[in-house]
């Protein structure tokens, strides 16, 4: 596709990137490669006429065509199945045509700044889900041990993905200085530092178990790739989880202060109870022992609002 294009791979920031052409202007002439083949300039844009989606569908064609014909080529070696090389090219077609709707995507972030918040924000999004899947594997892979120091069973319950805090590496609401100053505190020799902000919603005894299970793998010589730290107050996550948990997951303090006393939850886990589980200061890392001081402390001022269990939903 590249060589139809007439553009190659550019590093930008120790990233590849590719340059994609604008749309020709009407009247402008049609470049063509040293080869002697067209070099196209597709309508990238979504809001696109009759005329221009015809001349993108021979793109995509053309893209096909040329794909099928350099495979079969004499001494190719191709990787696309040799049923797929045969008419009517679906499987290559649906591939070529959705890596185009993601090439229009990236075209219309460089010229679209709404475009590109969104795109900045799908790569966040994905950047965090794949935090909190690292988090959540690791944990879940320590369950059983945890459960037989304690002789209990059914603490997974309480550990999902849900209910597992994402991590990142900006400044959020304080300054930039403030948040390298900490960072630098933590990082050692990592060259990437990550900000762990608290989940207000999540009670201590749900911290307390996960922070348990860290140590649990730290102490069997797992290791992350990056360097972490408790984050800052200004960062700390006061929405609501994104989905239901049971009522002795979420903490007393956020339910009153957030007004969230008639927020809907899940129902109880019918194993273990959570305000059963006794985990000593011993099984925890000192770093999370004082986060969990820390928070203590900003949670410091007493609530004058009771907490009316009757108020709160369950499903």
């Amino acid at each position: 596709m590249r060589a139809l294009l007439g553009v190659t791979h550019t590093r930008v920031n120790g990233k590849m990137a590719l340059e994609l052409p604008a749309p020709l202007e009407p009247g402008l002439p049609v470049q063509m490669s040293a080869e002697g083949h067209k070099l196209w300039n597709p309508y990238w844009l979504k809001e696109t006429t009759d005329a221009e989606d015809a001349e993108n569908a021979k793109f995509i064609d053309t893209v096909v065509s040329t794909l099928v014909a350099n495979s079969k080529a004499p001494g190719a070696v191709s990787l696309i199945p040799a049923a797929s090389l045969e008419p009517p090219y679906e499987a290559i077609f649906n591939a070529v045509k959705g890596h185009f709707t993601y090439l229009c995507g990236k075209y219309q972030q460089t010229v679209d700044p709404a475009a590109k918040g969104k795109g900045k924000k799908k790569v966040e999004d994905s950047r965090h889900r794949g935090q909190k899947k690292t988090k959540l594997a690791r944990r879940m892979g320590h369950v059983s041990e945890f459960e037989k120091e304690h002789a209990i069973s059914g603490i997974s319950d309480f550990v999902a993905f849900d209910y597992m805090s994402s991590k990142d590496d900006g400044p959020g609401l304080v300054s930039k200085e403030t948040w390298a100053q900490k960072a630098g505190r933590y990082g050692g020799c990592r060259k990437t530092m990550l900000e762990v902000p608290r989940l207000q919603w999540r009670d201590e005894k749900v911290s307390r178990l996960y922070y348990a299970l860290d140590k649990i793998a730290w102490d069997a010589g797992e290791t992350s790739t990056h360097g972490r730290f408790h984050g800052f107050q200004e960062n700390t996550d006061v929405d609501k989880p994104k989905c239901r948990v049971p009522r002795s997951m979420l903490d007393e303090g956020w339910i009153v202060a957030s007004g969230n006393q008639n927020i809907i939850v899940a129902p109880e886990p019918k194993g273990v109870k959570l305000k059963d589980i006794k985990i000593e200061d011993s099984e925890l890392d000192q770093e999370d022992l004082a986060a969990l001081k820390e928070w203590r402390e900003w949670d410091s001022e007493p609530s004058q609002i009771n907490i009316d269990d009757t108020n709160v939903g369950e499903v």
